[in-house]
């Protein structure tokens, strides 16, 4: 082999071959590394959502189970709910914009279950896990707070001077009551707590704004405005004078939001 090639052979790699071989690289890294983002962000993204949708499940299940709880009472109890002027029993009570972010607490009565024996039988339970005798009366109010240990809002249930987180990242709570206006059946009106005759009520609509945790880093490019119940009853997303809670703004602070809405019937309303 002549000495020129042998030189050639042993010349290894250019300073132009060594520059694209790095381009490359780094092409391939930057790739790489967009995707593995994507993906990160996909997944917290959807485990944000995941958690926001099931604590929304648990609310509507608890809040809907004691809703139609209101109102129970045992035919052998020995006492009853107070009746108002127009002779219904009154076993349920809202407030106006009371709570976090201008939310509604709402204010439920029921009478627990015993057996033939006087027994407290175990079947019902008040929000705080206790087990409640067929004689006596459980009053507890659900309302927006801030949980002071992690700062974070949550749906509170309160009993007496006992109150207890139920739901963590619950932002806004608003009621509606359809009222049964004229006492026939035959015309209805929704009216916000503070307003409505919870006397004559016989369903109520309510609605929850839930926000995930600071750990998920969802942002989304401007934060919406939520309109618990539309632009007809709060039109151009201006809440009327006499609830100011209709009407959500949250900060743009990075956080998942989602809005949840279910109806209620009224224990002993309904014909």
């Amino acid at each position: 082999m002549s000495a020129p090639m042998m030189q050639r052979h042993a010349a290894g790699f250019g300073l132009i071959e060594v520059m694209i071989s790095i381009v490359i690289s780094l092409i391939v890294i930057l790739a790489v590394t967009g995707l593995y983002l994507t993906q990160k962000s996909a997944y917290s993204t959807q485990g944000a959502l995941s958690r926001v949708q099931e604590d929304a499940r648990y609310l509507m299940r608890v809040m809907t189970h004691d809703l139609r709880l209101s109102g129970y009472r045992d035919v052998d109890a020995t006492t009853t709910f107070p009746t108002g002027p127009n002779g219904s029993k009154l076993f349920i009570d809202a407030q106006n914009d009371v709570g976090l972010h201008a939310s509604d607490a709402l204010t439920l009565q029921f009478y627990g279950a015993s057996d033939t024996s006087g027994a407290i039988d175990g079947s019902i339970r008040d929000c705080l896990g206790n087990t409640i005798g067929r004689d006596t009366v459980v009053a507890q109010t659900y309302s927006v707070q801030t949980d002071p240990v992690s700062l974070e809002p949550a749906l509170y249930c309160t009993i007496g001077l006992i109150s207890a987180p139920l739901v963590s990242g619950v932002d806004s709570l608003q009621m509606l009551f359809v009222v049964d206006v004229d006492g026939g059946g035959t015309r209805f009106s929704y009216q916000p707590a503070g307003v409505a005759d919870i006397s004559k009520a016989v369903s109520v609509l309510v609605s929850a704004v839930l926000r995930s945790n600071t750990i998920d880093n969802v942002k989304p490019a401007t934060a919406p405005v939520f309109n618990h119940f539309g632009t007809q009853y709060a039109p151009g997303n201006v809440a009327p004078n006499t609830d100011a809670g209709s009407v959500f703004r949250p900060d743009n602070d990075g956080r998942l939001r989602k809005r949840v809405t279910f109806s209620v019937a009224l224990r002993n309303r309904l014909d």
